[in-house]
């Protein structure tokens, strides 16, 4: 069970401030990349206090799905949390849903004890041999490939760092999204033998309106890979 709580009623003069902050800002900050403020009463956010939190919820809502399945994360590893994820994900595109993944293409080529992490890579030719579309993802560490620009020598450092975990977007009343910190792997959800350190971040679940602008965010990402 989850907890929602109404979201605060933002005033247009607390959001020309907002705007005007941006505008003025020193940095290369902009908001065009934002989307419209929604009416509090059409969402809902419920708060995932902690890792184990967001991993039973990641679980559950996935396990629950009838239609699609959108998820992106900087990192995706193959540990038991990851592993776990990757098994409900082929389950579901079995059941014929629409599932799709995106991945940072490089942040899950190496591991923290700087060698070729070859079982993520395996887990995301897996993924794609059942049908599950990764972007982010080559066969034999090739999307680096994808990642670099003659015309634009500053396209490495422009990395995807949003996480988006997305049910059922496309249905208004029953779409749930996860979005927060957290990447898909045991350190963030601070489970399995293997998590050397734990990472102490947080995600929200988000029911009602606000949810179509996950699905627009993530959408957005997936066809600029």
């Amino acid at each position: 069970t989850f907890f929602f709580v109404d979201l605060p009623q933002y005033h247009d003069e607390a959001v020309e401030q907002f705007t005007q902050a941006l505008s003025g800002s020193p940095a290369p900050v902009g908001d065009s990349g934002l989307f419209p403020i929604r009416d509090a009463a059409q969402s809902q956010v419920a708060l995932l206090s902690s890792g184990e939190d967001s991993l039973r919820a990641r679980l559950e809502t996935l396990r629950n799905a009838k239609r699609s399945v959108r998820i992106q994360a900087l990192v995706f590893t193959s540990d038991e949390a990851g592993r776990a994820v990757a098994e409900l994900l082929k389950g579901k595109k079995r059941l014929g849903l629409d599932v799709r993944v995106i991945v940072d293409a490089f942040s899950n080529i190496m591991t923290s004890k700087s060698r070729l992490d070859l079982p993520t890579q395996w887990m995301y030719y897996d993924l794609k041999r059942a049908g599950v579309e990764v972007e982010g993802y080559e066969a034999l560490f090739l999307q680096w490939i994808n990642e670099v620009s003659l015309s634009d020598p500053a396209q490495p450092d422009k990395r995807f760092h949003e996480k988006m975990w997305i049910i059922d977007g496309e249905d208004a009343k029953d779409a749930v999204a996860i979005v927060g910190g957290m990447n898909i792997a045991n350190e963030y959800f601070r489970t399995g033998s293997d998590a050397g350190h734990r990472w102490r971040d947080q995600d929200f679940l988000l029911k009602g309106a606000v949810v179509s602008d996950v699905v627009a965010a993530f959408d957005r990402n997936y066809h600029d890979q």
